[in-house]
């Protein structure tokens, strides 16, 4: 194998795809010469290979042979202290080891542990999708009886100059993703990843050292050496290596790193680990509640087969696993579902190595009745994931959805009885996701998500539509949700409602079994705002009232208005990164005002507009020009919209629209905590006053501050005198009220600002933020979030398997 590359004339017959043309087999024909196996190319380091003695490495001994040894004793070789071997199976799409049964069979017959590997032939002109497919329907299959090694790939020097470089004239991110498809259809069809076999000069010059596959067993091959130093990047240790081509075995000779009974694990697939490796993984999967307790639950099959539940405990962990099931081997992927038959209870299904897909009822009580299949097909091996997200299209029955390695993705609708609907193609462009994990209702809208994860270990949301099934109608572009990290859990699960708080939560497993738990929060945060910014010395400095009236000047940036001391009304240009411009004065004779409000639009001319309160209880309406400079101040001649009454408010605020009739209002609140609405009418003027709240009292600093929550109603913040933060979230229409009652959103640290300013939106990112001042005249930005986050609380411990 590799370091023990096959006769050019053997490979005559391996190069025949489709596209390569006539000419070029005919060159290869006439290119019968041997080539030295896995010794590295003239043009790198060569590789010196062991003299034919009968030197060996301490380990479990192994072999690998191909149709140059088609005469092997496997009796004399077991003697000879050889427990295992891979037999080469195929090359490029059309090459068969003729020699493949007899030596595959010889060597099980014997008492070896026996796998089966494909010379990889990578490049544009060459599919890994086909190549894969073509190994496993012709000898590259695995079954998890102990005595199957995993799909083995090749991959390594080109020995074709006519194909190229060494590298196949294939760029490092080419290699690696012609490697991930390889993969990725290996494991949809046998449900392992596969082994690779590699050097570490070439691994590093052709992937560009790349890191993407340490999850993937590793056989190393490098000769002459006491131990394979350095190892190709990704990986800490190896599982074998091959250490001579030479002898003391026929073919090539390798060493397993560990015991017998971890080779035997490994070939089983269990999580012993080899020496200082894992050897394997688990099949994990997320039903929902299959227990009828409310809580998430965890099966895990393992490797030898038996099926245990982990019930979930309400707390983000789960309570001791109990064994329901043996023989689950077949299994080359299990599948949550949550209720597929619509009996109220948890489901599952299991995809079988041969491509056939059963369903499992459950029981409500943690178990799961006789199987049935899903339909005649056996194509379901051509998915790289299947995961049941629940209802994706809203009729009211949980839907499948599937990926292949190409990207491309297929729904499946329920049809309420555990079996599905023809598939329709629902998206493509998705090979870029590793995995797949169904959520539930991760975005808290109601709808059915998918979370996928990337090479990179970034997370990203698929947001459900809840629209019917068709490329680009069931989801929503791919939105990042998780930095780089995701990668390192050999699963990740969407593990339903496990800490008993109403949201969907997620599980991280390691392939240790350790577990790392992540409450979901349906991607909204308690505060509705990030961690304060500085912005330096407050602006508003010295002055005695200050007005946020959004955008004042026209440029689409929320500006503030201030009132000094002395009577001079200045205008602060916001700049749309958080700050604002030197002040200008755009008045005098401000003194005579006891309370200054943006007014929206108040007279429904298209700018926005102040309110201000006179000292003898009047109150004065400013209509905005939308213009600032050039000899405008920015408003119109006063117009007195209230008279002497006014003054037993102690707030006068302008929300905007209250009422949702579409015209901005105002708002005043009596000193006894009575709450009344003033409803504009578009033009200047508003109805009379109306009731429609009170114990406002309790607040020492209120604040209108647009649409804070992202649902298109009007909204107030309050502070009460112990520091804790309130929202007054407005409601779309009435009832007993215009506005929720008050919501804590922090619970203290606010009373060490002298105000706090709904600013609206000053970081042009469309959530309206906050300005808190500090007595000192500090002044911090609070960047508005909508109360959205990215779903996810950070990962606590939750234990192990």
């Amino acid at each position: 194998m590799g370091h023990g590359l096959e006769q050019r004339t053997e490979r005559v017959e391996e190069l025949k795809e489709p596209e390569v043309q006539e000419e070029l087999e005919e060159t290869l024909e006439e290119l019968d010469i041997e080539r030295t196996a896995a010794v590295e190319p003239a043009s790198g380091p060569v590789l010196v290979p062991a003299a034919r003695d009968d030197w060996r490495p301490e380990g479990i001994q192994g072999i690998d042979v191909s149709s140059h040894q088609p005469n092997v004793n496997w009796t004399t070789e077991w003697n000879y202290g050889a427990r295992f071997a891979y037999v080469k199976a195929t090359e490029g799409t059309t090459y068969r080891n003729p020699r493949y049964a007899s030596q595959y069979n010889g060597s099980y017959d014997a008492g070896m542990i026996r796998g089966a590997y494909h010379f990889a032939i990578p490049g544009p002109k060459f599919s890994a999708a086909a190549q894969a497919n073509y190994f496993v329907d012709h000898g590259g299959r695995w079954s998890a009886d102990g005595r199957t090694l995993p799909p083995l790939l090749d991959i390594e020097w080109n020995p074709y100059p006519e194909l190229g470089n060494m590298c196949y004239n294939m760029s490092p991110s080419q290699m690696v993703a012609w490697i991930r498809e390889f993969s990725n259809t290996i494991k949809a069809r046998t449900g392992r990843v596969p082994a690779i076999y590699t050097a570490a000069s070439w691994w590093n010059t052709c992937t560009g050292s790349s890191t993407a596959f340490k999850d993937h067993p590793l056989h190393v091959a490098e000769y002459g050496v006491s131990r394979p130093d350095p190892l190709p990047a990704g990986w800490s240790t190896y599982h074998i290596w091959q250490y001579s081509s030479t002898g003391p075995f026929p073919g090539d000779s390798n060493v397993w790193n560990g015991t017998m009974t971890a080779l035997k694990n490994f070939a089983r697939n269990s999580t012993t680990s080899t020496g200082s490796s894992g050897s394997g993984t688990q099949r994990y999967a997320s039903t929902g509640d299959l227990t009828g307790d409310g809580r998430g639950d965890l099966l895990s099959r393992r490797g030898d087969g038996t099926l245990w539940l982990y019930p979930g405990n309400g707390k983000g962990g789960f309570s001791s696993a109990r064994r329901i099931g043996t023989g689950w081997q077949i299994y080359n992927q299990l599948i949550g579902t949550r209720d597929l038959n619509r009996d109220g209870k948890a489901d599952f299904l299991g995809r079988h190595v041969d491509g056939s897909l059963w369903f499992y009822a459950g029981t409500g009580t943690g178990g799961y009745q006789k199987r049935v299949r899903v339909s005649s097909s056996t194509g379901w091996n051509q998915y790289s994931d299947i995961i049941g997200p629940g209802d994706l299209n809203r009729d009211g029955k949980a839907d499948l959805l599937a990926k292949r390695p190409d990207g491309k993705v297929y729904f499946y609708p329920g049809l309420g009885t555990g079996k599905f609907g023809g598939r329709t193609l629902a998206a493509t462009g998705w090979g870029s996701f590793q995995e797949l994990v169904a959520p539930g209702k991760y975005s808290g809208d109601g709808r059915r998500d998918v979370l996928g994860i990337k090479a990179d270990g970034t997370l990203w949301l698929l947001q459900g539509t809840g629209r019917q099934a068709g490329v680009g109608t069931l989801f929503k572009p791919a939105v990042k949700v998780g930095s780089s990290g995701w990668q390192k859990f050999a699963a990740v699960v969407g593990i339903g409602d496990n800490n008993s708080d109403g949201k969907e939560d997620l599980l991280g497993i390691y392939s240790s079994g350790s577990l790392r738990f992540y409450t979901g929060t349906r991607m909204r945060d308690s505060t509705g705002v990030k961690s304060r910014q500085s912005l330096g010395s407050s602006p508003l400095g010295g002055y005695r009232l200050t007005a946020t009236p959004g955008d004042f000047d026209g440029d689409g940036k929320a500006d503030l208005i201030g009132s000094s001391s002395d009577g001079r009304l200045w205008f602060l240009a916001g700049n749309g990164r958080g700050g604002y411009g030197t002040a200008t004065r755009i008045g005098t004779g401000w003194h005579i005002y006891n309370q200054l409000a943006g007014a929206g639009d108040f007279n429904g001319d298209g700018t926005n507009d102040l309110i201000a309160r006179q000292k003898d209880g009047t109150v004065w309406f400013y209509a905005g020009t939308g213009k600032v400079g050039d000899g405008s101040e920015g408003y119109r001649k006063r117009v007195k919209i209230g008279w002497g009454d006014w003054n037993q408010y102690d707030w006068v605020l302008g929300p905007g629209d209250v009422n949702r009739d579409g015209r901005s209002d105002i708002l005043a609140v009596h000193e006894n905590g009575g709450v009344y609405l003033y409803a504009g009418r578009g033009d200047g003027r508003y109805a009379p006053r109306k009731k429609i709240g009170g114990g406002w009292q309790k607040f020492d600093q209120l604040a209108a501050v647009g649409d804070f929550t992202g649902n298109r109603t009007a909204d107030v913040i309050g502070r009460q005198p112990d520091g804790s933060l309130w929202l007054l979230s407005g409601r779309k229409s009435y009832s007993r009220g215009w506005f929720l009652s008050p919501n804590r959103i922090a619970g203290s640290g606010w009373d060490r600002y002298e105000q706090i300013l709904g600013s609206g939106d000053t970081t042009s990112d469309w959530k309206v933020d906050l300005l808190a001042v500090e007595d000192s005249g500090s002044l911090w930005l609070y960047r508005g979030t909508r109360f959205e986050n990215l779903g996810l609380l950070p990962g606590t411990s939750a234990g192990s398997l």
